[in-house]
């Protein structure tokens, strides 16, 4: 993807071209990248080689070859003889942000390094270099001068979802559009847009270093905070947050009591249901974790009753109601959400009272068979804290049941009370 910018200058200086072509021999063909701070086209004492852009070689419409600057800014390449348009553009190499997250369940998720950019920086003006290259050797230098302007990129979230791929993002100051691109994948995972955010030395009007950019999806302004700092050279990440009217809640826990896969979490505020989310389940680092990635509470704009100023927000998980409790706001939160620890231990199939059938569902552990106890309970089968469910764990129960006495190992913690 190509991006004019006027206020790139380029300057190819050729040298040492004879006036004998040959059909046979292979050219060598050299140069350097460097910064032209005084934009006279002449690379002086402290203008540094600039690394990681593409020269490339076209005839005819067609690239025949190109190659990269190394970190000194110089290049060299093999070419056979004749006539060439040479450009130049910064490809950026594999500069993008690095978020090393292995999986989970983060509505902002960056599983690995994001590589190469997807968006070049070009570097090619109408004046491109034509010349006939012959058999001597050619050196071709560039003077560049560094754009005002920086590469943002990041995942897009939109009122209660994803935005999907095609919707608009835009950079504005005031009135003046300053960038524009589109969402090109949707979801966590890796970054759903780049966009070229370009400063008031490029269009009058737009970005100045420090200062506050408005980033917007589909015209929805970012209720976060991009400052504008320009360079080329590096990818800034910041993740788009348009949802004005909207609190995001996820959750991942690698142990969360008495919560399994396909168990319901709802949001409630003043006692009113405004969002809900079902577990699904992850890994992080190879770890197995349940949670989920979206639940979304409305503002009382958009659902009345719902979310506003100084509103809490409490959750249940499958009916039972948890200790967690947050704030309202519009921005993505994470619920450390356990069930609280008032859960009987024994009272195995959450009938809020200890029955000779909790022993029973011990017992079909035991056996190998299926046990008939609602996944949202924590299943504290191993009664005396053994290491693993026995008969002798289902006796405890029984003798509970028949008000005997139960005496479990120090620190298991009493049966008919909370557990462990």
């Amino acid at each position: 993807m190509y991006l004019r910018l006027a206020a790139f200058i380029l300057v190819a200086v050729v040298a040492a071209l004879a006036s004998r072509e040959t059909a046979d021999a292979s050219l060598t063909i050299s140069g350097t990248v460097f910064e032209d701070n005084d934009h006279d086209g002449v690379r002086d004492p402290g203008e540094p080689g600039m690394c990681c852009w593409r020269v490339e070689f076209w005839r005819s419409g067609e690239l025949i070859t190109s190659t990269s600057s190394g970190h000194d800014g110089a290049y060299t390449f093999l070419l056979g003889p004749g006539g060439y348009t040479i450009t130049l553009v910064h490809t950026r190499d594999a500069l993008g942000p690095c978020v090393d997250s292995f999986g989970g369940l983060s509505p902002l998720r960056l599983d690995d390094c994001l590589g190469p950019s997807e968006v070049d920086w070009p570097v090619t003006t109408d004046d491109s270099v034509d010349g006939e290259i012959t058999d001597q050797p050619v050196t071709i230098d560039f003077g560049v001068r560094e754009p005002d302007a920086a590469m943002v990129l990041g995942i897009a979230l939109l009122n209660d979802g994803y935005p999907p791929v095609g919707t608009p993002v835009e950079a504005y100051v005031g009135a003046q559009q300053c960038g524009a691109a589109t969402i090109t994948r949707t979801g966590p995972g890796a970054h759903t847009f780049e966009l070229l955010v370009l400063g008031e030395g490029e269009i009058a009007g737009c970005a100045r270093a420090g200062k506050p950019v408005d980033l917007r999806v589909a015209g929805v302004s970012d209720t976060s905070v991009y400052l504008f700092n320009p360079g080329v050279r590096f990818t800034v990440l910041h993740h788009i947050l348009a949802i004005p009217d909207h609190a995001w809640f996820w959750s991942q826990e690698a142990a969360m009591p008495g919560t399994s896969i396909d168990s319901v979490v709802m949001a409630l505020v003043d006692g009113k249901a405004c969002g809900d989310a079902t577990v699904v389940g992850s890994t992080v680092f190879g770890s197995p974790v349940v949670g989920f990635i979206r639940l979304t509470v409305p503002s009382e704009a958009v659902e009345p009753g719902c979310g506003h100023a100084g509103a809490e927000v409490r959750f249940e998980v499958s009916g039972e109601p948890t200790g967690t409790v947050l704030p309202w706001g519009t921005a993505v939160q994470y619920a450390d959400l356990h069930l609280p620890e008032a859960v009987v231990k024994g009272d195995l199939d959450c009938s809020t009272a200890i029955e000779a059938t909790d022993a029973l569902h011990i017992l079909r552990w035991v056996a190998g068979l299926p046990r008939l106890v609602p996944d949202i309970c924590p299943t504290l089968y191993d009664v005396d804290c053994g290491g693993s469910p026995e008969s002798v764990d289902a006796l405890y129960v029984l003798r509970w049941v028949a008000s005997l006495e139960v005496s479990l190992p120090a620190g298991c913690g009493p049966i008919g009370r909370s557990g462990p």
